[in-house]
């Protein structure tokens, strides 16, 4: 459902910012991803750069690459 991804979206960028939670980039990329695998352009660019930075997940340049 489109409604979810979009909330997915939002919690994710919530805590990759730190935006009225505290940052956590591990909750981050677990909610980026959802949102990323419902076909979210958005998340698919900020989990990228998650894994190029090797933020929250294992660096991973060639998964981040996967997803743009």
């Amino acid at each position: 459902m489109q409604a979810d991804a979009k909330a997915e979206l939002l919690l994710g960028l919530k805590y990759a910012d730190g935006d009225g939670v505290a940052l956590n980039d591990s909750e981050a990329a677990r909610w980026l991803q959802k949102a990323a695998q419902a076909g979210m352009a958005m998340a698919q660019y900020r989990l990228a750069t998650l894994y190029e930075k090797g933020r929250g997940v294992s660096a991973d340049a060639k998964a981040g690459q996967q997803l743009v």
